[in-house]
């Protein structure tokens, strides 16, 4: 799939979290990546604030594709941008050597299954 490249989205006012927050920082550092330095015109101390502001059409921002679901009766317009290579991994850890309830390992398994499966809804994995 062909994405933007961030640096088309420069004009635009951004809506972001606050200062301090890790995905500020990764925001920041893909903003200086591509050569611009964002205008941010509203800032959050929730994703909830910046995923609503944007949706309603106040700002770009950068909201994970997790974060876009579940919005009531808002249509965001959603960009791929393809340059830098927007993406954060997510992981879980744990260790083989210790004891691991049926509870923990149902819990482990479900974020497995539940993350391939939004890998495969979000094309993941088409040819």
């Amino acid at each position: 799939m062909n994405g933007y490249n961030l640096s088309e989205v420069a004009q635009f006012g951004f809506v972001s979290l606050k200062l301090g927050y890790n995905l500020r920082e990764q925001t920041d550092q893909l903003c200086r990546q591509a050569g611009l330095e964002p205008t941010v015109t509203f800032e959050g101390d929730e994703l909830t604030v910046v995923r609503g502001l944007v949706a309603k059409g106040l700002g770009v921002g950068f909201v994970p594709a997790l974060a876009w679901r579940c919005i009531d009766n808002l249509v965001p317009v959603k960009l791929s941008i393809s340059n830098p290579v927007c993406q954060r991994i997510i992981g879980v850890a744990w260790r083989e050597e210790h004891y691991l309830s049926l509870a923990a390992l149902q819990f482990r398994q479900f974020l497995i299954d539940y993350f391939a499966r939004l890998e495969f809804e979000e094309g993941g994995h088409q040819a």
